[in-house]
């Protein structure tokens, strides 16, 4: 059985470890990187191109504010190349 690729990004640590313990208890889903800020999203989204990014609000705008050349557009555009 094939596994979803997942990322998290939040900056909250509680949150992402809650989400991760979530992720690594479903068969279906891998846990491919867990992100605090967006900088950190972009590097493992661009490392271990995830099928589904979970992005706090936070991070998101934080993302949305970058400008293309910084990487971010997968993120921005909401998929992956």
């Amino acid at each position: 059985m094939s596994q979803l690729r997942v990322l998290i990004a939040d900056d909250e640590e509680l949150v992402r470890e809650a989400v991760s313990a979530l992720i690594g208890s479903d068969d279906g889903l891998t846990l491919v990187g867990s992100a605090r800020d967006a900088a950190e999203a972009i590097e493992l989204a661009a490392l271990h191109q995830p099928a589904v990014a979970l992005i706090d609000v936070r991070c998101q705008a934080e993302v949305r504010r970058l400008p293309p050349a910084s990487g971010a557009s997968p993120l921005q555009r909401g998929s992956w190349p």
